[in-house]
């Protein structure tokens, strides 16, 4: 959650003090201003993806899918941005 990076001596100034060309990335559920805890389940439901993977009709429920979704997309784009921080460099 956001400020444990600091708790934990694992923030990007930190760690730029022991290596300046540090490529530094972090990611947040609801950004690091918000305390919240960004729980996988809990932003399927936020955005919609439990309510599109329900069953159809009146009888349908909400229903989770059964792979961490959002934590899977969010870790690409993570990744996809230090692949180019890198490339730039």
């Amino acid at each position: 959650k956001p400020g444990d990076d600091v708790k934990l001596g694992l923030d990007a100034a930190t760690l730029r003090a022991e290596n300046p060309r540090l490529v530094y990335a972090q990611i947040t559920g609801y950004g690091v201003d918000d305390p919240r805890v960004g729980y996988d389940a809990l932003i399927q439901a936020e955005a919609g993806f439990t309510f599109m993977n329900g069953e159809p009709g009146d009888r349908g429920r909400p229903t989770k899918m059964p792979v961490a979704l959002v934590d899977l997309l969010a870790a690409h784009q993570l990744k996809e941005a230090i692949l180019l921080a890198l490339w730039r460099r």
